[in-house]
């Protein structure tokens, strides 16, 4: 979880039911100051051969609201801006 200035926590979870460990809850969303919560935004799976033991990252830019979530893949690494609060 990461804060914008705004107040807004951005939220990126990963979660696998004990019922059924091969489907993966894996998605963001974010509320804002007023609890407002935005519609959850699918992810996909966060862990790759090369960042194996890690979910994907979610940064701000220090005093921003625009979040990003990164990933390492074996071929480089991607950086997705999301919407904002």
């Amino acid at each position: 979880m990461e804060t914008g200035v705004d107040g807004t926590p951005h939220v990126y979870f990963y979660g696998v039911p004990a019922t059924d460990e091969v489907l993966q809850l894996v998605g963001y969303f974010s509320v804002s100051p007023h609890g407002a919560v935005s519609e959850v935004e699918p992810s996909r799976d966060p862990f790759s051969p090369s960042d194996p033991g890690s979910p994907a990252h979610l940064g701000l830019r220090p005093g921003g609201d625009t979040p990003w979530l990164m990933f390492v893949d074996p071929d480089g690494v991607r950086v997705l801006g999301r919407g904002g609060g």
